[in-house]
């Protein structure tokens, strides 16, 4: 639904109430895991006024790179190839992106989620690249 609000209506229908909900799973000790559907690009800085490190991200549609260039470290951002990557691609197209995505958002808080747009390794995908994405997060990621 973020998508579809503009900032003003975001900021008065929207953030107030996801805000609450966030702060008080954080208070219990507890910490958030919120997939962020459609577009957040544009109410991406509300996510700063979140206490820095106690929230997780998964970003739809919103680049991992826009995401770490507004918000640095401030949320654990979970992203990885989509499903039609493990599906129809290659190994080496897997290498290609892994690689990128891995140097982009390589200064910690990020954990690689594959398949973000159908909820993870789908069964259709391709096991050649599936093992792509296993060697590129060994061969590209820090631990």
């Amino acid at each position: 639904m973020n998508e579809y609000l503009n900032p003003k209506q975001y900021d008065e229908f929207y953030w107030p109430s996801l805000k609450k909900v966030l702060e008080e799973v954080i208070k219990m000790g507890q910490t958030p895991y919120v997939f962020f559907e459609g577009r957040h690009d544009a109410h991406l800085e509300k996510l700063l006024e979140l206490p820095k490190g106690k929230v997780i991200g998964i970003f739809d549609k919103t680049d991992p790179r826009k995401v770490r260039e507004v918000l640095d470290d401030h949320i654990i951002l979970f992203r990885g190839p989509s499903s039609s990557l493990l599906i129809g691609g290659t190994p080496q197209k897997m290498d290609d992106y892994m690689k990128s995505l891995l140097t982009d958002c390589k200064d910690g808080g990020f954990i690689v989620f594959p398949g973000v747009d159908g909820g993870g390794i789908s069964g259709a995908s391709k096991p050649e690249n599936v093992r792509a994405l296993t060697d590129a997060v060994k061969k590209y990621g820090t631990y």
